[in-house]
């Protein structure tokens, strides 16, 4: 049977420029030329890139990666240009693509290839953490291990502690960071977030790629952030949770009188998400420089 290729086309293009390490996305045209779709962009910026082609039919209220038939400045490696050029030819994937509310977004990944890690010593203790600069924030590389409060190894283990840090309530986590570095609040942890490109995909490039169980989806650690499974203490009894399945770390937010805002990594799923839960619980802290 033959397929059938029509496209009519109202919300064609960019949804918004994006930008990551010294990248910028623009000036995004698409056309149609026979059977195929042709995205013309601006790329600047100062090195290679990873780019990617998505596409939305309802408008822009969802999102999907085209993967197949595609050629021309997509991919690994596209040097920055004005004049960049995507096919893509529909019938590869589709018998058809028809709508009114088309959009195509073009979007640029990238990150260094091997972050520049260093390391700071806690004078409390003598305790050496790698850190990372990852956009504008200087992160510790480890989860903070530092005995101090309402802080546990998970199961009571001292080899957890050195494998994956302390668990800390929150109240205690507030100030558990060493002099000229802090808790992050959770606008910093969306700042990382959005700068390693949004929720959906910044998990993967935060997980390390050794010491998660099972098939750590996504792990790239591309960040140089080393993110581990240090599991939890419930609030509810005392009893430790996940260890190397998932990693969860505070934020210096709280929502209402027992509640605060954290992060969460899991093994299964490249993106992270953002919960709220008991001040009382055992979570990790990962420490941002002042």
């Amino acid at each position: 049977m033959s397929k059938f290729f029509y496209l009519f086309v109202y919300f064609f293009g960019l949804l918004g420029s994006v930008q990551t390490i010294g990248q910028t996305v623009s000036n995004v045209q698409v056309t149609q030329e026979g059977k195929e779709v042709v995205i013309r962009y601006v790329l600047t910026g100062t090195s290679e890139s990873t780019i990617k082609l998505f596409i939305s039919e309802d408008q822009g209220n969802t999102w999907q990666e085209i993967t197949n038939g595609l050629s021309g400045d997509i991919g690994k490696n596209v040097n920055t240009g004005w004049d960049k050029r995507i096919r893509w030819n529909v019938l590869a994937t589709r018998d058809r693509l028809v709508g009114s509310h088309i959009m195509f977004k073009v979007q640029s990944n990238r990150l260094p290839d091997a972050p520049e890690t260093k390391s700071f010593t806690d004078p409390r203790d003598g305790q050496e953490y790698n850190i990372v600069t990852i956009g504008t924030q200087t992160w510790m590389a480890e989860n903070l291990n530092y005995a101090t409060g309402r802080s546990w190894c998970y199961n009571n283990n001292g080899a957890n502690c050195a494998t994956y840090g302390s668990l800390y309530d929150w109240q205690t986590a507030k100030a558990a960071c060493p002099a000229g570095w802090h808790l992050p609040t959770d606008a910093e942890w969306e700042v990382l977030i959005n700068f390693l490109g949004g929720k959906k995909y910044a998990g993967g490039k935060m997980k390390s790629t050794t010491g998660w169980k099972g098939q750590n989806t996504g792990a790239t650690n591309q960040s140089g952030f080393a993110a581990l499974p240090g599991g939890c203490r419930s609030y509810f009894g005392g009893v430790f949770l996940n260890i190397g399945l998932s990693g969860y770390w505070w934020s210096a937010t709280e929502d209402g009188t027992d509640l605060a805002w954290y992060r969460d990594l899991g093994n299964g799923v490249e993106g992270i998400s953002r919960y709220y839960g008991s001040k009382a619980s055992g979570l990790s802290v990962r420490c941002l420089r002042d």
